[in-house]
């Protein structure tokens, strides 16, 4: 074997580790953010479409939605309020 199939080889072999380690990276952190969504918010979960990644996603954004003095203001800051026509 020449030295640049060799080359060749130790590099397919690193980049192969590499990718093996991020698959068993990602995943640890799907099953954690499961775990950690179904535990929060799995009424969530229940709505067809709604994955975990998403429901993640929703609760990051409207943690601490009991700031808001009522739904009413919580839905005009997010964007959901009906506009008076």
């Amino acid at each position: 074997m020449s030295s640049q199939h060799f080359y060749v080889a130790a590099l397919a072999t690193r980049l192969v580790a590499h990718l093996r380690r991020l698959t068993v990276e990602t995943d640890e952190l799907a099953a954690e953010t499961t775990s950690r969504t179904t535990a929060l918010a799995p009424s969530l979960l229940a709505i067809c479409g709604c994955g975990p990644l998403t429901a993640a996603k929703l609760i990051g954004e409207t943690a601490g939605a009991d700031r808001f003095r009522s739904k009413d203001s919580f839905a005009r800051h997010n964007g959901t309020a009906p506009l008076p026509v």
